[in-house]
């Protein structure tokens, strides 16, 4: 739940191309394993479209076909400020930080992290992995424990077959929102020709898909029915 106080982003890039930016505030980082509930200061968290994977097909003497396969995670960036400075040693946060872009022992992967307060919200209830810490800017105190600690984090959306689902369905849920369906139209061949009709955005081909328990690759024939977040 938001910490009360703290001011959240008013943006909302519903697959649009354009980059979310959340204003200075507070930012929060939970995960359950390594238990973790961890407030920071941040500057203005950044989060941009995903990435369209776009694939070609030679043909002799004519330019290549395009098919569009698929689209890479989200990726948020997070200015973070740890500060106790003068004489506050802000040791164990930072080592929290740490923690959370660590493989921990006996693991496969880092842990999975949860990112509320003054940060880009694209979609409901998206979840993250920490890819990278920025070097960063540290004040120490004379006992060698830092008491500042400012770092720019890059986490990238955690995705499984599982929580994309769920955040389908919190988006059709979302106000302002509601599930609807449409009819494949003639010249419609496949799921990125209906995302560019109804979003005007044919990177949301996905979404679609996963509403309608379909393959990107599948061929339509006019008249299908399909729902659409």
């Amino acid at each position: 739940m938001p910490e009360k106080g703290i001011p959240t982003s008013n943006t909302r890039n519903l697959g649009s191309s354009t980059l979310s930016v959340s204003p200075p505030g507070r930012v929060i980082f939970f995960s359950e394993d390594p238990p973790t509930d961890l407030r920071m200061n941040t500057t203005g968290a950044k989060c941009g479209p995903p990435t369209p994977r776009v694939t070609t097909i030679d043909r002799m003497d004519s330019i290549g076909l395009t098919q569009w396969i698929g689209q890479d995670p989200y990726v948020l960036t997070v200015p973070i400020q740890i500060d106790g400075y003068p004489n506050k040693s802000v040791e164990a946060d930072v080592k929290e930080l740490e923690a959370l872009a660590e493989v921990q022992p006996g693991r496969k992967e880092p842990p999975t992290v949860d990112v509320d307060g003054a940060v880009p919200k694209p979609r409901p209830n998206l979840r993250w992995r920490i890819t990278s810490l920025g070097e960063p800017e540290e004040l120490y105190l004379p006992s060698g424990d830092r008491c500042r600690y400012f770092t720019t984090v890059t986490l990238i959306q955690r995705v499984v077959d599982r929580d994309l689902v769920e955040s389908l369905k919190a988006t059709s849920k979302s106000k302002g929102l509601k599930a609807r369906k449409t009819t494949v139209r003639q010249g419609e061949t496949w799921l990125y020709d209906v995302a560019r009709r109804v979003y005007k955005d044919p990177s949301r081909a996905g979404d679609i898909a996963v509403a309608n328990g379909l393959h990107l690759g599948k061929k339509l024939s006019p008249g299908l029915e399909l729902r659409y977040p």
